[in-house]
């Protein structure tokens, strides 16, 4: 009787110890299976996160057709500017700049010289700028269609810092047609085409810094004759999109994304001064001087070329 006891005792312990052996050893399948799924999908998470580092790193650049309001004054201050900015803008690899200007001297439609498309006609204010713009973006209609996301208008008094405004416009998906300035007209002008309060409250990005997506930009040359050619440019296109566009509302960049440069007489202290204080992707240069906005667009070139402050 007390054999059987112990007998019974010990097949009990037996028992319950290889209980306790499967329990340990589910136990520890069950953390090994979590740990390891737990494992891997850390792993695949931080290799989703660095991918996606990766294809924001390697997203395509923005491309931008750049076009500058040029014309030539027989080696003046006009030419001058073209030629610092020529090789200034040639710094933008995502960005192709081509002044244009009339020329009467052309027997075809268009000639390209380097930089400089020369489009047969002769210069006059209105519809002069705006016809040659007009041609301009026709030039280029199919480029602007497989090759380019925005078109800039500028002129040739404007220094364009693509640095800052080509992530200003990106970071905007939206931005359809503005500028780096807007204007909302409340003058007269009767040179460019203001005899009354007829227009009185359109928006318009200014004739110095026109950002036009390539959508919009294709809508102008495809609607050309919707354009109003009684006003001078900035303005036609501002009432083509009022009139036209009603989806678009002109846009405008930060506040200091735009600067009027003063007439500082080329002091390079004040100049670096401007440049350094503010993120500017547009410097307007218009003092009634043209040999002094010269001098300073050769200061505020240097200096954005060697931004080492």
């Amino acid at each position: 009787m007390h054999i059987n006891k112990i007998t019974t005792t010990k097949k009990s312990n037996w028992f319950f110890s290889l209980l306790f052996y499967f329990f340990l050893l589910g136990l520890g399948i069950f953390v090994y299976t979590f740990m390891k799924k737990y494992y891997i999908k850390e792993k695949n998470d931080i290799k989703k996160i660095n991918n996606n580092k990766n294809n924001k790193n390697n997203k395509e650049k923005m491309k931008i057709l750049h076009l500058v309001l040029f014309s030539h004054d027989g080696g003046g201050p006009y030419d001058s500017m073209h030629q610092i900015l020529s090789k200034y803008y040639k710094e933008f690899p995502h960005v192709k700049t081509v002044f244009y200007c009339f020329s009467p001297d052309i027997s075809s439609a268009y000639e390209l010289k380097d930089d400089i498309l020369y489009i047969q006609g002769k210069e006059t204010y209105v519809p002069g700028i705006l016809d040659k713009t007009i041609l301009a973006l026709d030039y280029f209609k199919d480029e602007i269609q497989n090759n380019y996301d925005f078109v800039v208008r500028s002129n040739i008094s404007t220094i364009v810092n693509f640095n800052i405004l080509i992530p200003l416009i990106e970071v905007n998906p939206s931005f359809e047609y503005g500028g780096g300035y807007i204007n909302t007209l409340s003058w007269i002008d009767e040179k460019g085409g203001v005899k009354d309060e007829t227009w009185y409250g359109t928006r318009f990005g200014s004739g110095t810094s026109i950002l036009l997506s390539k959508w919009v930009a294709q809508d102008v040359i495809n609607r050309k004759d919707l354009i109003r050619r009684d006003f001078v440019d900035d303005l036609a296109i501002g009432i083509f999109i009022r009139e036209h566009r009603h989806d678009i509302n002109p846009e405008g960049l930060p506040g200091d994304a735009f600067i009027f440069v003063p007439d500082v007489k080329g002091d390079k202290i004040a100049l670096k001064t401007i440049v350094k204080k503010g993120n500017y992707a547009f410097f307007r240069n218009h003092n009634g001087n043209r040999e002094i906005d010269l001098e300073q667009m050769r200061v505020i070139i240097n200096l954005l070329e060697n931004s080492t402050f």
